[in-house]
């Protein structure tokens, strides 16, 4: 988490572990990566296997589809402190859809293994950030 913290950001601050207290927020700090992107760099692509999700601490992130026809459908722009890519997280598929960086950024990927050995050994973990889901 100390890394987290020479950035500003703290993983409190980010509504998926607001809940969280300080035990859990170590546990979840300790799997977490920290990744620089520069802007237009592809964090997944439809149909890339799925390795985790990310929370993204700076910059701005396009999440599109490209339809058949070839033609890009941007579906939504993501902003500092949200949590992205965690869908497919319980329902086991690949990424859905395509994320690229809109300029540099900073992000937290936690891996999709090691949060589901977490929860599922610490299942106090889970409930709090469903929680924290259903604010939103």
């Amino acid at each position: 988490m100390d890394e987290l913290n020479k950035h500003n950001k703290n993983l409190s601050e980010i509504t998926l572990f607001s809940e969280l207290n300080d035990e859990q927020l170590s546990d979840i700090a300790a799997i977490c990566k920290l990744k620089n992107y520069f802007k237009n760099d592809i964090l997944f692509k439809e149909g890339d296997f799925y390795l985790g999700f990310f929370i993204l601490l700076k910059g701005s992130v396009k999440v599109f589809k490209i339809t058949s026809k070839g033609s890009e459908t941007v579906v939504h722009i993501i902003k500092p402190t949200t949590a992205f890519a965690d869908i497919p997280l319980f329902d086991g598929t690949d990424y859905p859809i395509n994320a690229q960086c809109l300029e540099d950024c900073l992000v937290v990927f936690i891996p999709k293994d090691k949060f589901l050995k977490l929860i599922i050994n610490n299942p106090t973990i889970s409930l709090k950030c469903y929680q924290d889901l259903q604010k939103d």
